[in-house]
């Protein structure tokens, strides 16, 4: 088996319910698509899939809140490890909502009702 092919099917293993993958990274464009449905897959959920077809491997973190969004869609774990503060991302938000990225940028653009964020992808 090739090693696209196994790439493939770890991917797809982990999210499952996405048929049409396209990678989310720090080159990639997103023009103002609805995110309606969102599955957060993999391990440890670092892994999360938008729309069935967006898939986000890199960590994605709040890094500005300027309209004070507060409807956030937090599970706590039952155990926390550590006391440090919870570091909202694009899969804290209910859909439906808007997302967009320019290319070649860590930054992703989210709009949920009146609200503004925007959140930084960590780029390898």
């Amino acid at each position: 088996m090739n090693k696209m092919a196994l790439i493939f099917l770890f991917f797809s293993t982990l999210c499952s319910g996405c048929t049409h993958l396209n990678e989310v990274d720090c080159n990639s464009e997103i023009d103002y698509v609805i995110i309606r449905k969102l599955n957060q897959r993999g391990v440890i959920g670092n892994v999360w899939c938008l729309n069935d077809s967006l898939l986000f491997t890199h960590v994605v973190g709040l890094i500005n809140n300027p309209s004070n969004y507060d409807g956030w869609n937090h599970q706590k774990p039952l155990y926390d490890l550590n006391d440090l503060p919870h570091r909202y991302s694009i899969v804290d938000i209910e859909p439906p909502f808007t997302l967009s990225k320019k290319a070649n940028t860590d930054t992703l653009l989210a709009k949920k009702d009146t609200f503004s964020l925007v959140f930084l992808m960590e780029c390898i």
